[in-house]
């Protein structure tokens, strides 16, 4: 599956990112050329998705390389717009949740705010309105499982101030947790999701 393909890339390019630039990671990415981005989405899709290079999806490379350019490009700038710090990706969580028992799973990126607090960010390659639809309605079970993972994982000290999916193709993020602004939607409860506990 060609978007499946597309979104593993996506993931190994911001995990790359993060690999070289830490904490620094906005700024690392603000001084890169256009032609040193270039090259590290060619790394990632050599990693994750070479059947991008087959010379029937010639015209799929082009329009993927410029949609994961611009889509990360307007990631950092939320990420600096809402002051965040990235600290991992791919990360990590083996915890022992209440009511659920063994939960493993992997935080796309975790950010920190200027007070310490816990951001989650979930990437995906889709152009679809069910993410919104599930901040919308209460249902976004795999956010939650996150945030309950990264409590339990990092003691009672810890706190999540805010989940959110980021939509590559619409370079937007989706959230209940930050106001809204430039390429950032604030999703309210619907009647549904005002009944509904997580």
């Amino acid at each position: 599956d060609l978007k499946t393909t597309e979104g593993l890339v996506a993931h190994r390019y911001i995990e790359k990112l993060f690999e070289e630039g830490r904490e620094e990671m906005v700024a690392f990415y603000e001084k890169l050329s256009d032609e040193e981005r270039k090259q590290r989405i060619t790394s990632a899709i050599c990693e994750k998705g070479a059947i991008l290079l087959l010379s029937e999806y010639k015209m799929e490379l082009h329009r993927f390389y410029t949609c994961l350019d611009s889509s990360v490009s307007e990631l950092m700038k939320i990420i600096a717009r809402l002051n965040l710090v990235p600290t991992g990706c791919e990360v990590e969580l083996d915890v022992d949740l209440e009511g659920i028992g063994t939960f493993g799973g992997s935080v796309d990126m975790m950010l920190k705010n200027e007070r310490g607090e816990w951001v989650i960010f979930d990437f995906k390659w889709s152009e679809s309105q069910s993410y919104m639809e599930r901040l919308k309605k209460n249902k976004a079970f795999q956010l939650e499982l996150y945030k309950q993972a990264v409590l339990k994982q990092y003691g009672e000290e810890a706190k999540v101030v805010g989940t959110a999916y980021y939509l590559f193709p619409l370079k937007k993020l989706y959230t209940r947790d930050f106001e809204s602004t430039e390429n950032i939607e604030r999703v309210e409860l619907d009647d549904e999701g005002l009944q509904r506990n997580l």
